[in-house]
C-alpha cells in the first residue's frame, strides 16, 4: 500500500494573525462614529426619568502609539438629539408624565 504525498506548512499563528490586523481593526487615523446612550434615573428603586441621547464622536487615533500622549482633547463630540420622560406629581397628589424633548443642532 503507498500513500500519497504530504506537504506540510507553517500557518500563521494567532500572534502574527492579530499582528497583521492592527491598522485594519485599530486605526491611528482620525475617525468618526456614532453613539446611543440610554439612561434610568431610579429613586427608591421607581424609575422617575428616563433620558435618551445620540450624537456623533470624533476621535483623532483609536489607540496611542508609544510616544503619543493621550490628552483630554483628542475628542470631540455632537449632541444630535436628546428626549426625556419623566414622572411628576401635582399639588393634588396626582401623577402625571412630562415630555421634554430638546433638539439639538
Amino acid at each position: 500500500m503507498e500513500l500519497d504525498e504530504v506537504v506540510l506548512i507553517q500557518p500563521k499563528s494567532l500572534w502574527n494573525k492579530i499582528r497583521d490586523s492592527l491598522e485594519s481593526n485599530y486605526k491611528l487615523t482620525p475617525f468618526k462614529e456614532r453613539f446611543f446612550l440610554l439612561c434610568v434615573l431610579r429613586k427608591n428603586g421607581a424609575i422617575v426619568r428616563i433620558q435618551d441621547i445620540a450624537g456623533k464622536l470624533s476621535r483623532k487615533t483609536m489607540l496611542y502609539k508609544k510616544g503619543m500622549d493621550p490628552d483630554k482633547s483628542d475628542f470631540e463630540f455632537e449632541i444630535t438629539h436628546m428626549r426625556k420622560v419623566g414622572i411628576e406629581k401635582t399639588a393634588k397628589g396626582n401623577t402625571k408624565f412630562k415630555i421634554w424633548n430638546n433638539l439639538i443642532r
